[in-house]
């Protein structure tokens, strides 16, 4: 599961070194814009779609600039009204949920020890691991992403928070990234002991209703718990509103959504990637700084990808198939950036 993040690293060392009833609702928030108006080099930019068509399981490229919906390219039977599986993204949007509960007031910080929500299974050396830790994923827990993680996403294991918890610890807390879905399973089920609600719930009045995303399906543990690591399904257009969320510091139509402090922390790597100097990770964004613009960008399996570039305006999503092999996996993923991603970055003047 962490593979392509480090493939994201190879390419740009190299080119620079429940399911809701569907409800139809007016979306003419999203303006179309020509390409000339927003400052791109039209050729470069064209190809880097027309080298999206020619991918095998390449389902949807959206490109946003300024606000303007620049390019919106559907592939393989979907539309702009599919539901793609967001898969390790969904993990961005369970971070944002964690900065408006903080600032709500319904956790006291990102500071506090896990062992407040948990007494019963945080003991020893594990009393110091933080929710810091899990949104960054340094809980220091013993844990194997590309071994375990299957049987997880296929609810073959139960109790799956306590599944992680109960584990011995292989690092110290804080000290060491190691990339954990469960982690991030760990957070959404604390949001749903302080909101009170599913966290497909809270993000609907919190997150989705602001933003009016009215369609979204979410899938659950084997304990009726939604995912909070992976399992959410947004349209494409959607999933572009949330990026825009964050590329503006968390305004939305007037009104604050996602705390401002929150958002501008997910730019700043809180700890560097092993084996990389120019890859870092912060609540659960992974940043990179190998391009001459700094960059924040959620990843999913399958070569999902949200990419942020704040100093040009742009926002960059894309969909594939979300299943099949690591290697396929990671293959995708490494296709879509070096022949779409960082095209249509280089386009963007």
């Amino acid at each position: 599961m962490i593979r392509p993040k480090f493939l994201l690293l190879l390419c740009l060392v190299l080119f620079c070194t429940c399911k809701k009833e569907e409800i139809v609702f007016d979306d003419s928030f999203w303006v179309a814009g020509s390409p000339d108006d927003y400052n791109f080099n039209t050729t470069a930019l064209d190809s880097a779609i027309q080298n999206a068509a020619a991918l095998s399981d390449f389902y949807a490229l959206l490109v946003v600039r300024d606000g303007h919906l620049i390019v919106e390219k559907y592939y393989d039977g979907h539309t702009s009204s599919s539901l793609f599986q967001l898969r390790s993204i969904t993990k961005n949007v369970t971070s944002a949920l964690t900065g408006i509960a903080l600032e709500e007031g319904l956790i006291p910080g990102v500071d506090v020890r896990l062992k407040e929500f948990y007494p019963g299974l945080i003991s020893g050396g594990k009393d110091s691991i933080r929710l810091r830790d899990m949104l960054n994923m340094t809980s220091g827990l013993e844990w194997d992403e590309d071994q375990e993680i299957n049987p997880i996403t296929e609810n073959k294991i139960p109790n799956s928070v306590e599944y992680l918890l109960s584990r011995d610890l292989s690092s110290t807390p804080s000290a060491e990234f190691n990339y954990n879905s469960l982690s991030t399973h760990v957070v959404g089920d604390i949001l749903s002991k302080k909101t009170g609600q599913q966290l497909s719930q809270y993000a609907e009045t919190k997150l989705f209703e602001p933003l009016n995303i009215r369609t979204y399906a979410w899938q659950r543990d084997p304990e009726g718990r939604n995912w909070g690591g992976f399992g959410l399904q947004l349209r494409a257009r959607d999933m572009a509103k949330f990026g825009l969320l964050y590329l503006n510091d968390g305004l939305w139509d007037g009104a604050q959504v996602v705390p401002e402090n929150w958002v501008q922390a997910a730019v700043i790597p809180q700890i560097q990637v092993p084996n990389s100097s120019v890859t870092g990770y912060s609540y659960q964004w992974w940043t990179s700084s190998g391009l001459s613009s700094a960059i924040y960008y959620g990843s999913g399996y399958g070569g999902q990808g949200l990419f942020i570039v704040p100093d040009k305006k742009l926002i960059v999503i894309a969909f594939q198939r979300h299943n099949g092999s690591a290697n396929e996996s990671s293959q995708r993923w490494n296709n879509m950036v070096a022949k779409v991603f960082i095209p249509i970055y280089q386009a963007a003047l």
